[in-house]
């Protein structure tokens, strides 16, 4: 069961996520993890919420294993006001 958080941390685990992502220390598999989190949801609520196929769906989008499709991504990125694109890494000169 995941924990629910009370306004003000789910608004600092959100922001704490977009932070890592505007930086590129954050790969998509781990972000929409901590995005779910941030909501306070289980992967089940997640899945529902999103309108996503399962449970089993969400659990290999956040372990990295999926291969989800922009338009998937786009659904979820879309309420933290997040798109899709390509970012350079800067650490990989």
């Amino acid at each position: 069961m995941t924990k629910k958080l009370s306004a003000h941390q789910s608004m600092e685990a959100r922001a704490k996520v977009l932070s890592l992502a505007a930086a590129g220390d954050l790969h998509w598999s781990q972000g929409l993890k901590e995005l779910r989190k941030s909501l306070g949801m289980n992967q089940s609520e997640f899945a529902k919420a999103f309108n996503l196929t399962s449970r089993r769906r969400v659990s290999e989008l956040e372990n990295g294993t999926a291969n989800p499709t922009v338009e998937t991504l786009e659904k979820i990125g879309k309420p933290f006001g997040l798109v899709v694109g390509l970012v350079k890494n800067i650490k990989d000169k």
